[in-house]
């Protein structure tokens, strides 16, 4: 309405160094097993430097036509299973762990532990942070994971008097359930073309998975995040 002719970037999975889709695994593999939803659902993965690439393009396109949206992508079909995989090779302390589990046994998972109120206790950290601040908050709080323990744990023993092995938990191997913003994502089997950015502003993707996960491997090496 005012003249301007901007040129609209959807980007996918951007993955590499300082990628949130490159740490954030890494940060999964530490916590336990990784559970994603089984299917082969893919992951629209692009390279940061080919995310740049198609900035650049992009702003050096625009203005010379009408507003206009494209897609970005690399130039591999990768699925969310090999996308945690190559990223596992590069945990060093441990062997990551990576298990597929049914969609459907995820949103079950989902509506038992209610994820809206975890979502919300999430977002209140800042909040918490402050609290935590007060004299005494925290003795309180260690009193109060000290009684949920043995909440927990009630009705979980045996005749011994000891707990079920079924009923306790791996201490190294907890299970790391996706997060509910991104299971539709992983479960998705939807690819995106890159015709119109290659046609229109000049961008083509040109670094393949394979060589981008070898160049993320080596950042995450150098910042010590294995």
């Amino acid at each position: 309405g005012r003249g301007l002719s901007p040129v609209i970037l959807r980007l996918p999975v951007v993955y590499g160094p300082w990628s949130f889709w490159s740490s954030y695994p890494m940060g999964q593999f530490r916590r336990g097993r990784v559970l994603l939803p089984d299917g082969g659902g893919i992951c629209p993965a692009i390279y940061v430097d080919d995310a740049v690439r198609a900035i650049v393009a992009g702003s050096q396109f625009a203005g010379k036509a009408g507003a206009m949206t494209c897609l970005v992508s690399g130039p591999d079909s990768v699925t969310w299973k090999r996308f945690y995989e190559e990223h596992a090779k590069a945990s060093l302390a441990q062997p990551a762990e990576i298990r597929m589990v049914p969609k459907e046994d995820i949103l079950a998972w989902y509506r038992f532990n209610n994820p809206g109120r975890i979502r919300q206790i999430w977002e209140m950290r800042q909040e918490a942070r402050v609290v935590m601040r007060i004299p005494g908050a925290r003795l309180l709080l260690g009193f109060l994971r000290q009684v949920w323990r043995v909440l927990k744990n009630r009705g979980k023993t045996n005749e011994g008097g000891r707990l079920a092995e079924t009923d306790m938990e791996t201490p190294n191997k907890p299970d790391v359930w996706p997060d509910p913003a991104h299971l539709e994502l992983m479960a998705s089997h939807s690819t995106l073309v890159c015709n119109v950015a290659a046609d229109t502003i000049g961008f083509r993707p040109s670094v393949s998975f394979a060589e981008g996960m070898e160049k993320t491997r080596a950042w995450m090496k150098w910042a010590r995040l294995g």
